[in-house]
């Protein structure tokens, strides 16, 4: 009753403040109702939302979801898609969950870009998540390939070593091309090395350097090196293993990669 009697600004920015979630901010809430200038005292003064610090809260979430349950199913995808686009430059992993809630095609693209940024960040939990629910939404095989091998990084990275490699192994089945195998066989071999199975990853390497070298793959030709020269260390190769970090080294400021070069030192 207390929305019936909102007037069509109010109205149109509560159904717009509930696709945003439980809590908003002002900003995003103008940006979906493209009024700069919107207040909303109306819908603070009927008890709908209330501030909080900087941003606003739904009074109860049962208003939240009842107000979110009366949108039109065009209407709710089209908000969706404006906030996936107001979180663009802020948030990653909620502009992938508000193109999802679209049924937008690009939200499994979205997932793998906001899982990329959290592996970065080395949130791998969240970025493992991500990297599911890409999974879960992705048709194309080449877009699975991807989104499987930042899983598998992730997975790495949080010591789940022998998942990890099989998961890279699921990559490979759904890569389409050279280069996505190149760079799943460069992620395996890094899980094999930590499994102690050298002469595995040896072996990987060697297919991924052939691809690297005839695709020039500056970067990939940078790890390839450096994962055979920590292979070779263990072994007891140590003339092998300096010889490999050189290549690594070399093939790393060709790439520009503070990070690779680093590596390589």
């Amino acid at each position: 009753a207390r929305i019936d009697s909102l007037d069509d600004f109010d109205k149109q920015a509560i159904l717009a403040a509930s696709v945003l979630g439980q809590r908003f901010s002002l900003d995003a809430l103008r940006h979906l109702t493209s009024n700069s200038q919107y207040n909303p005292d109306g819908l603070t003064s009927n008890n709908l939302i209330r501030p909080e610090g900087d941003d606003y809260l739904f009074a109860h979430a049962l208003v939240k979801e009842g107000v979110y349950t009366s949108l039109l199913k065009t209407r709710r995808a089209e908000l969706h898609r404006n906030a996936a686009e107001w979180y663009a430059p802020h948030d990653l992993a909620l502009r992938a969950e508000h193109l999802d809630r679209a049924e937008d095609p690009t939200a499994a693209a979205a997932y793998n870009q906001a899982a990329e940024a959290e592996v970065a960040a080395l949130r791998l939990e969240t970025a493992l998540q991500l990297a599911d629910r890409g999974i879960e939404l992705v048709r194309e095989p080449a877009a699975r390939c991807a989104l499987l091998c930042l899983r598998a990084d992730a997975l790495r990275e949080m010591g789940a070593i022998e998942e990890s490699i099989t998961a890279f192994e699921t990559a490979l089945d759904s890569a389409t091309d050279d280069v996505s195998r190149c760079r799943a066989w460069i992620g395996a071999a890094s899980g094999l090395r930590i499994a102690d199975r050298q002469s595995e990853a040896l072996e990987i390497l060697d297919k991924a350097q052939t691809v690297a070298t005839d695709h020039d793959l500056v970067s990939e030709q940078s790890q390839i090196h450096y994962l055979r020269g920590n292979v070779y260390f263990p072994l007891g190769n140590i003339d092998g293993c300096l010889k490999e970090h050189g290549h690594a080294l070399r093939f790393a400021q060709a790439a520009g990669s503070a990070e690779s070069e680093a590596l390589a030192f």
